[in-house]
């Protein structure tokens, strides 16, 4: 081993990252790419010990994937909570709120309502529809995919009798849900069937209502 080396060497085990000359820095800013630091150290550095900064940087791009490794799995092992209140007003109106926004939910007169707002099923249809247009922009922007906008028209079908309380072997749900999205974009058919298939595989509504998901309900008596 040479001079230089065994020199070199011995200052990598004995400085630490604030002790060091301007090289070996490891607070990780995002509007600092690794290229604006090369192109202030490297002048200083090559006045010294060439092979000392190859170490250096070879640690520094170390400490970068380190960095990114943690990033993504925070990401990925995270849980988030959503919560709605709400309050009745008459038999059909439904006052709720999320955050600081409100939704007034009714049924229409010819269903006994007062029509003060869309009706449960319409407010399901339109959380297809919001979340589908936000997976939409967020995947075209990952594939590099221009996106200037998009429609989406949802529909669905239910049999009103078990609502209504007829006795009946019909499922009080929704029988089918068809979702169409009309995107503003000059991509191929090859891009658009993968763009489909990946809103589809991470839109967290249809993920809901495509695959059975437990619902807990339970009574509290007001005290």
């Amino acid at each position: 081993m040479s001079r230089k080396q065994e020199k070199c060497d011995a200052t990598l085990k004995t400085e630490t990252p604030k002790q060091s000359t301007g090289v070996l820095h490891f607070d990780f800013k995002p509007h600092r790419s690794e290229n604006e630091i090369e192109k202030k150290v490297v002048p200083h550095e090559q006045k010294r010990e060439p092979v000392c900064f190859l170490k250096r940087k070879a640690s520094f791009q170390q400490q970068k994937q380190f960095h990114l490794y943690n990033q993504k799995k925070q990401k990925t092992m995270a849980d988030v909570t959503f919560r709605v209140k709400a309050h009745s007003e008459n038999p059909t109106k439904t006052v709720a709120k999320a955050r600081g926004f409100e939704m007034v939910i009714d049924e229409p007169v010819e269903m006994g309502g007062t029509n003060a707002g869309p009706n449960p099923i319409e407010y399901l249809l339109a959380t297809l529809a919001g979340c589908l247009n936000v997976m939409s922009h967020v995947i075209a922007k990952e594939m590099n995919m221009q996106l200037n906008g998009v429609e989406i028209h949802v529909s669905g079908t239910l049999n009103t009798d078990k609502f209504s309380g007829v006795e009946t072997d019909e499922r009080a749900g929704l029988k089918q849900i068809n979702a169409e999205i009309i995107p503003d974009t000059d991509a191929d058919e090859a891009t658009l069937e993968k763009w489909l298939k990946t809103i589809e595989s991470r839109c967290p509504v249809n993920d809901n209502l495509s695959n059975p998901t437990p619902v807990n309900i339970k009574v509290k008596k007001k005290g």
